[in-house]
């Protein structure tokens, strides 16, 4: 699977320097959406020099060239993820709002539109969300 990322990010045109290396390796080790001060404190005591801008920058780099997703929750806070489309399909993501699951599914030709309304369509976000169906049959 890292090789997957790191033949993605080359595709793409990013250098893979070891910081993005170490942030691919974090994410396939954790499994999960986490925000970025968490992947900044973690990666601090690998490298010395890593600010939390830097953390930003590099995680909204690889989310455009498509290696992460970014989701955003109540609050307005944004969580990163490794983007688990391997087809490099245009797709889109549920988030479960009471557990946090996070799924992905792919998008009607509707997206794909130049136009709509009148309205030239330079780009478009969006983010359901629902309940898992776990947390969905949870009564409590």
């Amino acid at each position: 699977m890292y090789s997957f990322y790191i033949n993605k990010m080359k595709k793409e045109g990013l250098k893979v320097t070891p910081r993005r290396r170490a942030i691919i390796e974090f994410f396939l080790k954790k499994d999960s959406y986490l925000d970025t001060e968490t992947v900044w404190k973690s990666l601090k005591p690998v490298f010395s020099r890593f600010g939390l801008p830097g953390v930003y920058r590099n995680l909204e780099q690889m989310r455009k060239a498509g290696l992460l997703t970014r989701i955003q929750v109540a609050g307005r806070r944004r969580y990163y993820g490794l983007c688990s489309n391997h087809k490099g399909e245009h797709h889109h993501h549920i988030i479960c709002v009471k557990c946090g699951k996070v799924g992905e599914y792919s998008c009607s030709d509707f997206f794909k539109k130049k136009q709509i309304n009148g309205f030239k369509v330079t780009g478009h976000f969006l983010q359901l969300n629902g309940l898992c169906p776990s947390c969905k049959e949870d009564k409590s």
